[in-house]
């Protein structure tokens, strides 16, 4: 599995004067480092319900460690590395919700996590003759054991914050932000923390991530293999509950 330096490229964000200017961060302007307050329109991530309410969980450890929160938009999706697309790899990205969508569009402003391999070469009608049944859904659990390893830095960062103790583990750093309208600068050393809060990606991606079931056709018994909810049920949130094991 192909795996970068997730820390490195971080702080590589963070230390670029270019990216840390007020008018490219979703933050509050008059003091960058306190809680962000989400907008009436939602134009950002960080203005939805989800980071409000990871930011009410981490309250206590915001005002006592200066923990400074991180959010990651994680996108995978795959690509040709040859002419018939044989050969595929799927990169792994992560954006940072700090940044403005127009910002986290310029290159350098995103963190490259690695690269998931197609370790299945087999043709579809091949493998429907061939392969042993015991065998179904090896694909699937190939891309979740590399996905896992892609995933093992950010993981490692958001076990940290559980107890007092671990919180060493989190990424030390002096953030600098310059607020270039009223001419003044924004300093403090903070720890980071980073956590995903969206996850972007094709539909076959998607149905890797949540584990849904490769079959989309009408016979299919149930979509995803932790629930038993029917395809023609998907858009009704009460056809389903969760599969015991």
């Amino acid at each position: 599995v192909y795996r970068f330096s997730f820390e490195e490229q971080l702080l590589g964000i963070f230390n670029n004067p270019a990216f840390m200017t007020i008018p490219n961060m979703v933050v509050n302007k008059n003091d960058p480092f306190s809680r962000y307050i989400a907008q009436e329109r939602l134009d950002e991530i960080q203005d939805g319900w989800i980071y409000q309410t990871l930011l009410d969980i981490l309250e206590g450890a915001i005002n006592s460690t200066k923990l400074f929160v991180v959010g990651l938009i994680i996108y995978v999706d795959k690509t040709h590395s040859d002419h018939k697309g044989r050969f595929c790899l799927e990169p792994v990205i992560a954006y940072l919700t700090i940044l403005n969508q127009e910002t986290r569009a310029q290159f350098g402003a995103q963190i490259i996590l690695g690269y998931i391999n197609d370790l299945e070469l087999s043709s579809s009608a091949y493998k429907r003759t061939t392969v042993d049944p015991k065998h179904k859904g090896r694909s699937c659990r190939n891309w979740h054991k590399q996905m896992e390893v892609l995933l093992q830095p950010i993981s490692h960062y958001q076990q940290g914050i559980r107890t007092t103790d671990l919180q060493d583990n989190l990424i030390r750093a002096k953030i600098i932000i310059d607020d270039p309208e009223n001419k003044k600068q924004f300093c403090q050393v903070c720890k980071l923390y980073p956590t995903i809060l969206c996850v972007l990606g094709d539909g076959k991606s998607q149905d890797n991530f949540v584990g849904r079931f490769a079959s989309h056709n009408q016979g299919t018994q149930r979509a995803c293999w932790q629930c038993d909810v029917k395809p023609a049920d998907l858009s009704n949130p009460y056809q389903w509950r969760y599969i015991a094991w």
